[in-house]
């Protein structure tokens, strides 16, 4: 061997850390009684990092020690690499340079101690780091909890983990404490994200996610106090940077980050008088993450912080950069209309709701009609507005069929709410009482064509229950010719009437029970 030292003290605990992660247990403890019993004959510093060593078991080995990539370290025995032969001869090479044998043959426990002994440092460190230091902390906690295929078990192992980080263990100021426990629980969740992932699943589509996510975001509004914002905003500032991070990561449809991210800023944000300030300062950061293409959760962050400040036109063409109208979710698009709403831009928001109908085509009923309220709320302060919303919703048609006639209804607007009803084929009988009294008392007359239809429609069945139903229409059809004053027409037509279906007897019957007929 040569005199100069090719084993020093980083060497060593990288030399541990490998064994641990390459050798069996079993192996290193006979490896070590191959040390003790002396069958490392020869050790010799071939260069370049390699160390040659013969060892004598049944036939003498040479086992090559590669202190510069140990895990390429070969023997010439039948197992070729991890062997007790390489073992004995790295025990014996510590041995030589002042280093225990004993600590390789338990590196596993050695290298998990001094784990835990750094870990403890970096934790007990926590006051001094930024919030991505403590994401980096809370990731060494994660590499110790195994990875599952059931999500579920590795979230609450994983949660029990870092959740065993306790104020106590850190000299973190009260207000930096629940600081640190917010960004626990949104590691948690990108955690829980990506071991979904793993295990083959959808994120997107689980439940418990969501259900984690809604828990996060209502913690937000309720941390507000304990965070002391005013006095901790380079916090603030750290936390609003991490999430345009995680943002900028995130996939197609992903918009759980982004959904943070806004309620983050309406909580912590916009009461304060610098938030004109913030929303400058995050646009300029989003500006330098900018790359080729921009995630559409952070396009959508960009159109949001834009409203804030009062740029419409800007923020569309920043929410153009989240995808294809048809593809944008619609309630990414209607938070962008209550801020409209909120600030009182009107016009711009009668300008958002047309640019965006296409992303309401076939969506669900919630939607349609949180979208047809802010119509109805531009209406009232647009000329011209409704106008558009009529023929934005009938270009919806038939998913928005349900709205039209929700809306003609509340508007009163009769006459076209009673072509809806013939166009669909329904009769009087399919509503309540209550649904056709308003009409009724309002408008009547508009009464007469739904009537006439369905009678019509009865009478064709030709048979005793028809009849029935026939005879039910005509005693309502009378009291509408009646409302509307027009009594002489009422008994033009069912005198006509009786006299087209005198040969059907079973209908003169029922006339006759009905009292239309003597």
């Amino acid at each position: 061997m040569k005199a100069n030292p090719v084993l020093d003290e980083a060497q060593w605990r990288v030399l541990l850390e490998e064994i641990a992660e390459t050798y069996r247990e079993v192996t290193l403890s006979r490896g070590f009684q191959y040390f003790k019993q002396e069958r490392v004959e020869s050790l010799v510093h071939a260069g370049n990092g390699e160390i040659q060593a013969r060892v004598v078991d049944e036939e003498p080995y040479l086992a090559t020690l590669r202190l510069d990539d140990f895990r390429s370290s070969s023997c010439t025995c039948p197992m070729h690499k991890a062997c007790k032969h390489l073992a004995a001869a790295v025990m014996a090479l510590a041995d030589r340079y002042g280093f225990p044998a004993s600590r390789i043959v338990n590196a596993k426990h050695a290298v998990k101690q001094a784990a835990n002994a750094s870990l403890s440092e970096q934790i007990g460190q926590l006051e001094g780091l930024d919030v991505i230091g403590w994401h980096r902390t809370l990731e060494r906690l994660a590499a110790r909890v195994a990875p599952s295929q059931l999500p579920g078990d590795y979230a609450h192992r994983l949660r029990q983990q870092v959740e065993a980080i306790q104020r106590s263990d850190t000299a973190l100021h009260p207000a930096d404490w629940n600081w640190f426990e917010l960004h626990r629980e949104l590691f948690l969740l990108h955690k829980e994200k990506e071991s979904l992932a793993r295990a083959g699943g959808r994120p997107l589509a689980s439940l418990p996610l969501y259900r984690q996510h809604e828990a996060v975001e209502a913690g937000l509004r309720e941390r507000t106090s304990g965070l002391d914002i005013p006095h901790s905003g380079h916090r603030l500032t750290e936390t609003l940077q991490y999430m345009r991070q995680q943002m900028a990561r995130n996939a197609a449809g992903d918009y759980l980050d982004y959904g943070l991210y806004t309620a983050m800023w309406q909580a912590w944000v916009a009461p304060f008088r610098d938030a004109a300030v913030r929303a400058e300062e995050e646009l300029a950061g989003i500006e330098e993450q900018r790359t080729e293409s921009v995630s559409p959760s952070l396009a959508a962050a960009e159109a949001f912080l834009l409203l804030t400040l009062s740029r419409a036109d800007e923020a569309w063409e920043a929410a153009a950069a989240i995808g294809p109208s048809r593809q944008t979710p619609p309630g990414i698009l209607l938070t962008f209309f209550r801020q409209l709403a909120d600030a009182g831009c009107w016009q711009e928001l009668a300008d958002w709701l047309r640019q965006g109908a296409s992303s309401f085509y076939g969506r669900r009923d919630e939607e349609l009609q949180a979208y047809a309220d802010c119509w109805q709320l531009a209406a009232e302060h647009v000329p011209g507005a409704e106008k558009q919303m009529w023929e934005a919703l009938a270009g919806m048609l038939p998913h928005s069929l349900w709205l039209l006639e929700k809306l003609l209804y509340e508007k009163r607007s009769w006459a076209k709410w009673i072509e809806l009803q013939i166009l669909q084929e329904r009769d009087p009988l399919h509503h309540r009482v209550s649904v056709l009294q308003p009409i009724e008392k309002e408008a009547p007359e508009a009464l007469l064509p739904y009537y006439h239809q369905a009678v019509a429609r009865c009478l064709g069945l030709k048979n005793r229950h028809a009849y029935k139903q026939t005879v039910r229409l005509l005693k309502r059809l009378r009291n509408a010719y009646k409302r509307s004053g027009r009594e002489a027409s009422w008994d033009r037509f069912l005198a006509d009437f009786a006299q087209r279906n005198s040969r059907l007897r079973a209908l003169q019957e029922e006339m006759r029970k009905g009292k239309l007929l003597e």
